[in-house]
């Protein structure tokens, strides 16, 4: 909308300049492009969900410049993990997660969502095939999904019918049946 009222207030003067040729016509045009946030020492890093937004759009080095402590006081404090000196998860929306990975200094190196979502077992033949749990995001991508393990690591297999959480980083393959590739499964 923004876009369309400043095309339209350009060509609105353009076509003054144009009819009045003998006047001169100053105009000025103020746009707020982005906005900044300011970082504080109580928020000494950005919100979460908006490093997972430009994430979304496929930014890089989003998190460049800050320290785990900075996330930490930003975020709140991290879940304690096996190995703690490569990375901390911070949890949102109740069951996914965010991965921060950092360097023997505190430096932030990576950062991965890990979605997790409710599914019931349709068969498990060889190849996991789920249906999403009622409620679950994923039932408004596709009502049968595909599991595979990310870098072909195994797992235990299910009977029909069960219950699972499947946790993997929020990239579904439209196909038929829809396929995504798991961090976990339990």
């Amino acid at each position: 909308m923004k876009k369309i009222s400043i095309v339209l207030l350009t060509l609105l003067c353009f076509m003054l300049v144009g009819c009045n040729s003998q006047n001169e016509v100053d105009f000025t045009v103020t746009t707020t492009l982005f906005t900044v946030t300011q970082y504080t020492s109580d928020n000494p890093a950005p919100p979460m969900k908006e490093v997972l937004e430009k994430l979304a759009l496929g930014e890089e080095n989003v998190l460049d410049g800050f320290t785990l402590q900075d996330i930490q006081t930003s975020w709140g404090g991290a879940h304690e993990m096996p190995d703690e000196n490569t990375y901390k998860w911070f949890t949102k929306n109740g069951s996914d997660h965010v991965l921060v990975f950092f360097d023997e200094n505190g430096s932030v190196t990576d950062i991965q969502c890990r979605y997790v979502f409710k599914a019931e077992v349709l068969s498990d033949d060889g190849t996991l095939l789920v249906k999403p749990c009622e409620g679950e995001d994923e039932l408004n991508s596709a009502d049968q999904i595909s599991v595979s393990m990310k870098d072909g690591a195994e797992r235990q297999t299910f009977e029909a019918g069960k219950i699972i959480n499947i946790e993997y980083d929020g990239m579904i393959a439209e196909s038929y049946p829809a396929q995504i590739s798991a961090y976990d499964i339990r």
